[in-house]
C-alpha cells in the first residue's frame, strides 16, 4: 500500500494504490525511522527510541547509529548499512546512511532524528 504524508493514496475507484519491489522497501525503512518503540502493539520492537535526552549526551551519537543500523538490519530484504553520518541541528540530528538492499540497488537516506520527541521526515 502506498502511503503518502500518512495517507493511504487512492486511485482510480477509490481503490488503495499498491506498490510493491523496491518502493516498498524504502517506504518500509522510512516508516520504521519515524516510528517511536513501542508504539506498535504488534511490533513492539519496531522503530527509534524516543527517550535519548535521558541518555548522556556523550553516548547519544553511538546510541543513534546503533539504532538506525539496528533497524534498517531487521528488513530482510537489507543486505547492507553504511556511512551512518550525524549532523547536529540544534535539538534534532539529522542522520544520512547508505542502504544496499539485497536486489543489489543502494540509496541514501537522510531523517532528522528530534531528541526532544522522535524522527522526522
Amino acid at each position: 500500500l502506498l502511503i503518502v504524508n500518512g495517507d493511504l493514496q487512492l486511485v482510480g475507484n477509490n481503490d488503495v494504490m499498491r506498490i510493491s519491489g523496491y518502493a516498498n522497501y524504502t517506504q518500509n525503512l522510512m516508516h520504521r525511522m519515524q516510528t517511536p518503540r513501542g508504539t506498535n502493539r504488534v511490533f513492539p520492537n519496531h522503530g527509534l527510541r524516543a527517550d535519548l535526552n535521558s541518555s548522556a549526551s556523550s553516548t547519544i551519537p553511538a546510541t543513534i547509529r546503533t539504532d538506525v543500523r539496528d533497524q534498517v538490519l531487521q528488513d530482510h530484504r537489507t543486505d547492507e548499512v553504511r556511512n551512518i553520518v550525524l549532523t547536529e541541528l540544534g535539538d534534532k540530528v539529522q542522520v544520512s546512511m547508505v542502504v544496499k538492499a539485497i536486489a543489489g540497488t543502494q540509496r541514501t537516506f537522510k531523517f532528522n532524528y528530534d531528541l526532544n520527541s522522535q524522527v522526522t521526515a
